[in-house]
């Protein structure tokens, strides 16, 4: 299957809408509401000072190493498949995260968050981007996936303060299972599946341009746009 696709119906854009500004929230809120955890997982965990920066800071830094890589691999591979593959690692990361017994556990489970947030930003700017046809469309997949992401990002530390208050701090990670496990059912069910075909090459061994070459770099140029002007 390639990027040449007959036209998603409004029902499933809304859907495929809805599934990515719920597990952009979520992102949002991993980016910021562990900080305001931090206190009660040092004492929770007997986290050392560097394990405490760590916890916190790990996240995008996995995330951003691996963000390139799982965009290659969602264009060869499929993007709907490397997107449920970005949601089972999210999955699994905050259960462990959530069970972490020591300082160490529960910073490769944040490694584990980062990259399945990379794999997640990964497919969906792919999935927009074939998915969404227009100018108009696209800014507003775009839109909706950023909103959903800064709206986490500030409601971040309301969320963790809160269940720290509220319950134990295990539930700072633990929420994300059953809204990501209820994303994940909704994005195998409305996420359409696309690849990039293998691009030949020339007798030089370098990939020879190829018209998913020229429209990516269309979609790249009209991201930009899109990202200056929101």
């Amino acid at each position: 299957m390639n990027d040449a696709r007959p036209p998603t119906p409004n029902r499933t854009l809304i859907g495929v809408l809805a599934v990515f500004g719920t597990v952009m929230l979520v992102g949002g809120t991993d980016m910021t509401k562990v900080t305001v955890a931090l206190p009660t997982l040092n004492d929770a965990l007997s986290l050392s000072t560097m394990q405490s920066l760590w916890a916190a800071d790990i996240y995008p830094l996995a995330a951003g190493v691996v963000l390139i890589p799982s965009a290659v691999v969602a264009d060869r591979y499929g993007r709907k498949r490397i997107y449920l593959l970005g949601l089972g690692v999210a999955i699994v990361s905050a259960m462990l995260a959530g069970l972490a017994p020591t300082g160490a556990v529960l910073i490769a489970a944040r490694i584990g968050q980062g990259i399945g947030s990379a794999l997640l930003i990964a497919g969906t700017v792919a999935i927009i981007r074939v998915t969404f046809p227009g100018l108009r469309m696209r800014a507003l997949a775009y839109g909706v996936w950023t909103a959903g992401f800064s709206t986490g990002s500030a409601l971040g530390p309301l969320v963790g303060g809160g269940l720290v208050h509220l319950a134990q701090w295990q539930w700072v990670f633990w929420i994300n299972v059953p809204i990501l496990l209820a994303a994940l059912i909704a994005a195998w069910r409305v996420l359409p599946e696309s690849t990039n075909p293998a691009q030949p090459r020339t007798t030089s061994g370098r990939s020879a341009p190829t018209a998913e070459d020229s429209q990516a770099s269309q979609g790249a140029q009209l991201d930009r746009l899109i990202a200056r002007t929101s």
